[in-house]
C-alpha cells in the first residue's frame, strides 16, 4: 500500500472577495479537495495537471446541497485544455436583527457564476498550467464581477512522490 505524506509547507489568503470563493465545482474537485495540489488528475484544482492529460472527454453534473444550495458543471476537456462553467445559487437565506428572533426579518439568496480555461504545458519532468476565469456573483445589493488568474506547477520527484506550487485568484 502507498503511503501518502502531505508537506504543509505555507498558505497565505490575501482576498475577502469573490475570487477567495472556494466552493468545489464538481464531484472529482469535492473528492479531492483533501489530496492536495500535487493529487493525479486534480483538473479543476491545479491547472498543471492537465500537461500529462491525454483523453477527451464531457463532464458534468447538477448539484443539490443542503439548506436550499443548488448548482450545475459542465466542462469539456482535451487533451491539455478544459474549458468549464459552474454555478451556485444559495435561496432563503435568514437576515437577522440584532435582537433574537425566531423570525428572520427578511430573506436573500445569491448567485456565483464562473467560466474558466485552462491549459497545462509539459517541459520535461516540469508541469506547468494555468487557467483563467471569469467570475459574477451577487449578494443583497453587492455584485461583483471580474478576471481571476491561477498558476500551477508540478514534478514528480519519484513515483510515489510530488511536488506542487499553485499560485490561485490573482
Amino acid at each position: 500500500m502507498k503511503k501518502m505524506i502531505y508537506i504543509f509547507i505555507s498558505s497565505f489568503i490575501f482576498c475577502v472577495d469573490i475570487a477567495s470563493v472556494n466552493l468545489p465545482a464538481n464531484a472529482e474537485s469535492l473528492s479531492s479537495f483533501g489530496y492536495g495540489i500535487a493529487s493525479k488528475g486534480n483538473f479543476s484544482v491545479n491547472p498543471a495537471s492537465l500537461s500529462v492529460n491525454e483523453n477527451t472527454f464531457f463532464d458534468f453534473s447538477s448539484n443539490d446541497w443542503f439548506f436550499d444550495v443548488t448548482g450545475s458543471y459542465i466542462s469539456y476537456t482535451d487533451g491539455n485544455k478544459r474549458l468549464a462553467a459552474n454555478y451556485w445559487q444559495v435561496d432563503d437565506i435568514g437576515l437577522y436583527g440584532d435582537s433574537p428572533s425566531s423570525s428572520p426579518e427578511s430573506i436573500f439568496g445569491s448567485k456565483t457564476t464562473f467560466i474558466s480555461f485552462a491549459q497545462g504545458y509539459k517541459i520535461r519532468e516540469h508541469h506547468f498550467g494555468f487557467a483563467l476565469k471569469y467570475s459574477y456573483m451577487n449578494l443583497l445589493e453587492y455584485s461583483d464581477r471580474g478576471l481571476v488568474l491561477d498558476f500551477g506547477y508540478k514534478r514528480r520527484v519519484n513515483q510515489d512522490f510530488s511536488f506542487a506550487v499553485l499560485v490561485k485568484n490573482l
